[in-house]
């Protein structure tokens, strides 16, 4: 995941693979048949992983306070000294590089966003229903969310941790500007 994640799908090679898993080339081919299907794997993981960052947004905390959740554990997260923010999201990235030239791949990002702005939807719908916030906004509330979060992976790719911690606050903020 690390080898895909900071270099790309494209750079990286089967060398690379191999030097990375400890597997031979042979072993590494009969464990996944291509590096593609390798890579399918990666980000099956890699979505599987991010429950814990979803979790504020889809366990049905209470509306803006699930929002904030989700943003101060991204942030923590990404500026935790044993993670490389700086990576940004490996679904992100893989949108970015190869969107459009994978159906399969376009399908699994396509499938992490509706993910995503679903979360921002249930978290912003419950503030909603609580009046935390004024009515009829939810959608593009929750779109906004989205773009902001894509927004600041992006960004985040190659800068530093208290860059992207204010990229991060400054969505935050957004949110919490909701509150009534």
């Amino acid at each position: 995941m690390e080898v895909f994640w900071e270099q790309g799908y494209a750079a990286t090679s089967i060398g690379d693979l191999t030097r990375a898993t400890g597997l031979s080339r042979s072993s590494l081919y009969q464990a996944f048949d291509s590096k593609r299907n390798l890579f399918g794997r990666v980000l099956e993981r890699y979505l599987d992983d991010l429950g814990a960052m979803l979790a504020p947004l889809e366990d049905g905390e209470p509306g803006l306070d699930g929002i904030t959740g989700f943003f101060n554990n991204w942030e923590q997260r990404l500026t935790h000294p044993d993670v490389d923010g700086t990576l940004g999201c490996l679904i992100v990235n893989t949108t970015t590089e190869l969107a459009g030239r994978d159906g399969d791949l376009s399908s699994v990002a396509t499938a992490y966003r509706e993910r995503l702005l679903d979360g921002f939807r249930a978290a912003l719908q419950r503030a909603q229903d609580r009046a935390e916030i004024t009515p009829g906004r939810v959608e593009v509330r929750a779109r906004m969310l989205v773009a902001g979060v894509m927004g600041v992976f992006v960004a985040s790719r190659g800068n530093n941790n208290e860059d992207i911690s204010q990229w991060i606050g400054a969505v935050r903020s957004q949110a919490n500007s909701w509150r009534r």
